[in-house]
């Protein structure tokens, strides 16, 4: 297996025109076999935490956790009033969303079947540790 080390990660280029519109049709079919739909719940999220699965690599854990994080970052960055359980909420989420980003990032690095960039790779784990852990 021949890697290059600046190599395009990813899936964001073919995503968009494949993926996320057999996604869509896949969810909208859901509608007509169910009769009904709440647009939030049955459509919005679940396309855009798949979108951001599929896209981040993190798809593996499934669009309900990766929606799950999204509100539980949101309801922290949100908490204005600085309601310790909105806070607790959101440190939960970052780490829980640490872990899986890391295991992702160490992933490859454990692999010889892979060839992610080492490059990105480093850089990655550079920026997401800083913006998980702040004290990093």
């Amino acid at each position: 297996m021949q890697c290059s080390l600046f190599q395009a990660g990813g899936v964001a280029g073919s995503f968009a025109s494949e993926t996320l519109v057999d996604l869509a049709d896949q969810l909208v079919d859901g509608f007509f076999e169910e009769g009904e739909a709440d647009l939030m719940t049955s459509f919005a999220a679940p396309l855009a935490a798949n979108s951001l699965a599929s896209v981040l690599g993190l798809d593996s854990h499934g669009w309900e956790q990766v929606w799950q994080w999204c509100e539980g970052l949101c309801a922290d960055i949100a908490n204005f009033a600085n309601d310790p359980e909105l806070t607790s909420i959101g440190n939960q989420a970052r780490e829980s969303l640490g872990r899986a980003i890391d295991q992702k990032i160490d992933a490859p690095l454990r692999t010889a079947t892979t060839c992610q960039p080492l490059l990105n790779l480093l850089l990655l784990k550079s920026t997401v540790s800083h913006w998980i852990d702040p004290k990093s």
